[in-house]
C-alpha cells in the first residue's frame, strides 16, 4: 500500500487591530503546489474549527497586555519628543 503524501504544517497568524476591535487570521498552508480548492479546504476546516471553539475569540488578558505595551510606547514616544524639543531651545 503505498504511502499517502504527508501534508505539511499549517501555520496560522492572527493580526489584531487594537484600535478598531479587528481580528484577521492569515493560514499558511506550506503548499503552494496545491490547486486552490485544496487551499480553500483548509481555510474552511480551520474556519469551521473556530467557529465551533468560540472561548478563543476572547482574547482576555492578552488584549489588557497590548493595551498597556501601547500605553508604554506613547508615553515613551512623549517622553522622547519632549526631550528633544528641550534640547532644540538649548
Amino acid at each position: 500500500m503505498p504511502d499517502k503524501p504527508r501534508r505539511p504544517p499549517v501555520r496560522i497568524r492572527f493580526r489584531f487591530n487594537v484600535d478598531t476591535g479587528e481580528t484577521e487570521f492569515i493560514i499558511d498552508d506550506g503548499a503552494p503546489d496545491r490547486s486552490e480548492e485544496y487551499h480553500d479546504n483548509v481555510a474552511q476546516a480551520i474556519a469551521s474549527y473556530l467557529a465551533r471553539h468560540p472561548e478563543i475569540e476572547d482574547a482576555g488578558a492578552i488584549r489588557h497586555q497590548i493595551e498597556q505595551g501601547r500605553q508604554a510606547i506613547t508615553d515613551a514616544t512623549g517622553r522622547n519628543e519632549k526631550k528633544d524639543e528641550i534640547e532644540l531651545e538649548t
